[in-house]
C-alpha cells in the first residue's frame, strides 16, 4: 500500500502534537468522518483475500458501534437499557457487542477503520431551533401547570455549536488506544497508521485525538500523524463527504412525516403545561434532542450520565424510542446509503 507523505498536525499553540484529547472552537457544521488504515503486514503486494475481508468485517463492526439503529439495539438490549441508548446519533459511544478476535488459524493482516467524529455540541442550524423552543417556554407569562417545567424559570442555555465536547475528544482518544492494543502486531517504525480526515475542524481534531491515544497506548514509541486532510469543497473527490453524492435526496420528507405522527400528543401535553407557549411538533424534537446534548456536554467522560438534563424528564421512555427512530430515518435516507458506497470505495482504493 502506497502511503501519502505524512505531514505533522500541530496543536493550537503551533509547537507540538497534543498528547491529550482536545476540543476547539470552530463554526463549521459538517458531519464527516475520518478513516485510518493500519499497515498491511506482508512483504508481498497487497491483494484482496479472505484475510482482508475479515479485516474489513472488523472495521464494519466498529462502524456499527458509532452509527447504530434502534431496531438492532432492541435485539441486543432489553427495555431497561439506559435512556442514553435511545438518543440515536446523539447517544454516547457504546459497543453493541463484545469484540471477538479471529478464530484459531486466522489472523488480521490489515485493519481499515471508519469513524465518525466524537460527540459534539448541536450544529448551528439545530441550535437555532433549540433556542427558539426554550425561548417560547421561558416567555410564558403565567405559572406552569406542569411542575416538571419549573426548572425553566432559572435555566440558562450554555451550549456551543458544532465543536467537540470534552467527552467527544475523549472518545476518539480512547478509540486510538483500542486500535493500538488490538492491532499492535501490524505496527512498526516503518509502518505507522495512515490517517486521513475530511477538512472539518471537529473531524480533524477527532483524528488527531485518535493518533494521540494511539501514541499514548504505545507508551510514546509510535507517533502516527494525520497524513491527509481532504477538502469538502464541491467537486473534490472526497469519499468521506456524503454531500458529494448528487443522487442523495436527503431525509427531510421522511423525518418530518414521522415527527408529525408521534409528536402531536407531546406537543399538546407540553402546551397544556405551559399555557401560551404555542410549541410546535418541531419544537418537541428540538427539546428532546436537547436532553442528549445538554447531558453529554456536561459529562467529562461521556460515561457518567447519572445527572441527566432536566429536559429528559419532560418525556417518557417510550417517547424517546419514537425520537430515536427519527435518527434512524435521517441516517438511512440522508447518509446511510452514501456511506455504505463510500466506505466500499475507500476500502478498494486502499488496495489500488
Amino acid at each position: 500500500m502506497v502511503q501519502a507523505q505524512a505531514r505533522e498536525w500541530l496543536s493550537n499553540d503551533g509547537l507540538k502534537p497534543q498528547k491529550k484529547p482536545i476540543t476547539d472552537l470552530d463554526r463549521s457544521h459538517t458531519r464527516w468522518h475520518s478513516s485510518t488504515s493500519l499497515p498491511y503486514n506482508s512483504s508481498k503486494p497487497p491483494r484482496l483475500s479472505w484475510k482482508m475481508i475479515l479485516s474489513t468485517l472488523t472495521a464494519v463492526a466498529l462502524i456499527s458501534a458509532f452509527l447504530r439503529c434502534a431496531t438492532s439495539a432492541k435485539s441486543n438490549h432489553d427495555q431497561e437499557a439506559p435512556l442514553e441508548r435511545s438518543w440515536a446519533q446523539y447517544s454516547p459511544f457504546f459497543p453493541v457487542a463484545q469484540y471477538i478476535p479471529p478464530p484459531a488459524g486466522c489472523e488480521v493482516t490489515q485493519a481499515i477503520i471508519l469513524e465518525r467524529h466524537g460527540a459534539r455540541f448541536p450544529t448551528a442550524g439545530a441550535a437555532v431551533g433549540i433556542v427558539s423552543a426554550i425561548d417560547k417556554l421561558q416567555r410564558v407569562k403565567v405559572a406552569f401547570r406542569d411542575p416538571k417545567l419549573d426548572f425553566l424559570k432559572t435555566y440558562k442555555y450554555d451550549l456551543g455549536t458544532d465543536d467537540l465536547v470534552p467527552s467527544g475528544a475523549q472518545q476518539s482518544f480512547d478509540a486510538g488506544q483500542v486500535a493500538f492494543n488490538r492491532y499492535a502486531h501490524l505496527i512498526s517504525e516503518e509502518k505507522l497508521p495512515f490517517v486521513r480526515a475530511s477538512q472539518s475542524q471537529r473531524v480533524i481534531l477527532s483524528a488527531t485525538n485518535w493518533t494521540a491515544g494511539f501514541r499514548a497506548a504505545s507508551k510514546e514509541r509510535y507517533n502516527p500523524t494525520l497524513s491527509v486532510t481532504i477538502p469538502e469543497a464541491k467537486g473534490v473527490n472526497n469519499t468521506l463527504d456524503d454531500n458529494n453524492c448528487s443522487a442523495a435526496n436527503g431525509s427531510d420528507a421522511q423525518t418530518a412525516q414521522w415527527i408529525s405522527v408521534f409528536a402531536p400528543s407531546i406537543t399538546r401535553r407540553l402546551n397544556e403545561g405551559a399555557p401560551g407557549a404555542n410549541l410546535t411538533d418541531q419544537d418537541i424534537y428540538s427539546l428532546m434532542s436537547l436532553c442528549a446534548f445538554d447531558t453529554v456536554a456536561h459529562s467529562l467522560d461521556g460515561k457518567s450520565l447519572d445527572n441527566q438534563s432536566p429536559f429528559c424528564d419532560l418525556f417518557s421512555r417510550k417517547e424517546f424510542d419514537y425520537f430515536e427512530y427519527v435518527g434512524d430515518l435521517d441516517k438511512y435516507y440522508n447518509t446511510g446509503q452514501v456511506l455504505r458506497i463510500y466506505f466500499l470505495i475507500s476500502v478498494f482504493a486502499t488496495f489500488l
